[in-house]
């Protein structure tokens, strides 16, 4: 009873002996690998093993592992090897855990609950009229949605499409979020599950994980799903140069209020060629970055369904939602070498404080030939131009046919607003502009953009012209520019409007 040494102070003598008498198990809050032989253990496989076992046991228990005393482990994943799940306060204590996979793809830690199927008719939905139900008459539950009417049926150039999914947060009966956009469509087909959740915070902290040059399989580090308020931070994930892709070392799935913070990815499993991210999120609500540094060959972002994210004090060299999402922040944050990518995406995308290092701030993707109307905003950004990156819209070549579904058949552009931001240049150029595209003409009138403001333009270049697109484009309203204060250097180099009225 190391816990109870004071017995010896004649003052506590006796609340020691009634102590004596009550079960240890009152006194375990906490579980140590080390109680299950891991200091003995000889083999990767069994260090892992013994990690799994307390943290299954800890699950059972309620508990949590004590990670104190643990330094450094070389684990390696055997061929039964299975995720390792995590309770709701996970501090590793600066744990570094090298990992050696020769077996199979794997997911080393969890995060997980199952969601319930509930039927819901879309009338019932849209009216709210089913917060009525018990189910969702007390306390915090997550209502997961599933529209099983492709968003997009086929993306072009590929094997699949995409399905929309949104996730609300319900507490007591009230909705505190909505969807990106609505499912009150003739050919919306909402579909619904859910689980219950609380406000508690779910903390995961503290840990190194390298994955080995040895291993010939991929472990991705940590997948979320189906929670709220989780907290990841204070990790380091490193990555050799490697042969592997199809990487997401961090995934989270149907959670709100996700914080991620001071993160750091070095490399992932991705080539230029084939994707692989750092960070994959998949339907998630009101997530916050903070303090985030991360490179990987194909990019560190690979994002669907994302509602509402904040990005502040992060480095990376890729964010995107590949389709269906809305409202987007970035503050003090660098992009460089790749650039930021849209589909299907709603409300605003801003930037303030930001620095684009040889990287487009915005390119919209042709693939899922979503193009949806939403307003782009740059503040005190600094765009830092090569030939290769020398426009801050970039529209890719535009399919000729309209998609599926009826939201998204009108192809829209953004309205832009640039206040005071300058435009460097990395190399010699002769041109930069607003709006890029990669084909010489674009076969159709863009609904929605109607205003482009330019104030407060630094361009630092005088040899530079500066266009506001590279070919004509035609709208549907007459655009409302406004330019304003634009550098003494630049001011004579923004070129007559090319945008022009299609009607």
């Amino acid at each position: 009873m190391r816990a109870i040494q004071i017995s010896y102070l004649n003052e506590m003598r006796v609340i020691v002996l009634f102590l004596l008498f009550l079960p240890l198990s009152l006194f375990a809050q906490k579980i140590s690998p080390l109680d299950y032989g891991l200091a003995q253990a000889k083999t990767g496989i069994e260090r892992y093993r013994i990690l799994l076992t307390t943290h299954k046991l800890a699950l059972e228990k309620g508990l949590t592992v004590d990670y104190t005393g643990i330094k450094e482990l070389d684990i390696e994943i055997p061929i039964d090897g299975c995720s390792i799940p995590l309770g709701y306060n996970t501090d590793f204590k600066g744990l570094i855990l090298n990992v050696t996979n020769k077996r199979k793809n794997i997911y080393l830690f969890k995060m997980n609950q199952n969601l319930i199927p509930i039927s819901i008719s879309k009338q019932e939905f849209c009216s709210l009229s089913y917060l009525h139900r018990e189910e969702f008459k007390y306390g915090d539950k997550l209502l997961v949605i599933e529209d099983k009417t492709p968003w997009v049926k086929n993306r072009i150039g590929y094997a699949y499409g995409a399905m929309r999914k949104d996730v609300l947060l319900i507490s007591d009966a009230k909705v505190v979020n909505s969807p990106v956009a609505s499912y009150n469509t003739l050919a919306s087909q909402p579909q619904f599950k859910y689980c219950s959740v609380d406000q508690n915070e779910k903390i995961i902290d503290g840990i190194t994980i390298n994955r080995m040059e040895s291993s010939t399989c991929m472990t991705r580090c940590f997948l979320i799903e189906n929670q709220n308020r989780v907290t990841i931070s204070n990790v380091i994930i490193n990555t050799p140069v490697n042969a592997l892709y199809g990487d997401a070392a961090i995934s989270l799935q149907n959670c709100t209020n996700s914080l991620l913070k001071d993160i750091v990815i070095n490399g992932t499993y991705s080539q230029l060629k084939r994707y692989g991210y750092g960070i994959m999120f998949n339907n998630l609500w009101n997530t916050t970055i903070l303090r985030l540094k991360g490179d990987g060959k194909w990019g560190i972002f690979g994002n669907n369904n994302v509602n509402v994210a904040h990005l502040k004090d992060c480095c990376i060299n890729r964010f995107d939602i590949h389709c269906y999402g809305r409202d987007i922040d970035f503050e003090n944050c660098t992009i460089f070498r790749l650039y930021n990518q849209y589909s299907s995406i709603y409300g605003k995308i801003s930037y303030r404080n930001c620095v684009f290092d040889a990287a487009i701030p915005c390119l919209l993707t042709s693939s899922y030939n979503a193009y949806t109307p939403f307003d782009l905003f740059f503040e005190n950004c600094i765009m830092k131009m090569t030939s290769l990156n020398d426009g801050i819209i970039y529209i890719m070549g535009i399919p000729k046919q309209e998609n599926e579904r009826f939201e998204l058949a009108k192809k829209c552009l953004p309205n832009i607003k640039i206040d005071n931001c300058q435009i460097e240049f990395k190399e010699p150029l002769k041109e930069c502009y607003i709006f890029k595209s990669d084909t010489q003409r674009l076969p159709i009138s863009f609904g929605y953009i109607s205003q482009i403001v330019l104030n407060k333009i630094d361009i630092s270049s005088d040899a530079v012209v500066c266009k506001i697109s590279n070919i004509d484009l035609f709208t549907d309203d007459v655009i409302d520019y406004k330019m304003e204060k634009l550098s003494t250097k630049g001011s004579n180099k923004i070129s007559p409007i090319v945008v022009q009225s299609g009607k």
